[in-house]
């Protein structure tokens, strides 16, 4: 191995404590910047319920199409 590479110095000691090996192997994970509430996930159900009903809206919808007819329009009266 390189001096670089290696994980002991020339004296035999290593290079880093073992606490910030430990720190660097679980840094990966990441640090919990808040706490989510029931709240939170209520508004997140709700948003994808909308999301999907308007979803569903766009995509099942009809409408109607206009038709031009020549002639009167005449009550049945």
């Amino acid at each position: 191995m390189s001096a670089t590479t290696s994980s002991k110095s020339e004296a035999g000691q290593p290079l880093f404590r073992p606490q910030v090996l430990s720190e660097q192997q679980t840094r990966w994970l990441g640090t919990v910047a808040i706490r989510p509430r029931l709240s939170h996930r209520w508004y997140a159900c709700a948003s994808l319920l909308i999301v999907a009903a308007i979803t569903a809206t766009l995509f099942m919808a009809s409408y109607t199409r206009k038709a031009r007819v020549a002639g009167w329009c005449r009550s049945r009266a």
